[in-house]
């Protein structure tokens, strides 16, 4: 958790003083999601079974990517998707590969262990 937060550009001082206990932190408090994330956040977790992937000679299965076409879909059956404008339409699109991103990178050190 404090690699996330550096990666978001916290200061290391900040880091500490928050006393980043990630799993009790959550216990204590739970997950909060400011407003604006709500859509991408609810697309994302709908779209759980939606990885393209690839399986190795050794049968071990890698995730390459979102099924764009199927995260296309279920945003049309969100209500908090059909609810956007343009502006914010295209921020989630942007929002969501990001998000696909990260996870990528996160499924791909967990493999490397």
């Amino acid at each position: 958790m404090k690699e996330q937060y550096r990666r978001m550009g916290a200061s290391e001082e900040d880091i500490e003083k928050a006393g980043l206990n990630e799993q009790e932190a959550i216990a204590r408090e739970g997950i909060h999601v400011f407003k604006a994330n709500l859509p991408v956040l609810q697309l994302f977790m709908g779209c759980a079974n939606q990885w393209q992937v690839v399986v190795t000679p050794r049968g071990q299965l890698i995730r390459t990517g979102l099924d764009w076409q199927q995260v296309e879909t279920r945003a049309r059956y969100l209500p908090e998707c059909r609810a956007l404008d343009e502006a914010e339409t295209d921020r989630l699109w942007k929002d969501i590969t990001i998000m696909q991103n990260a996870a990528l990178e996160c499924m791909a050190e967990l493999r490397d262990e």
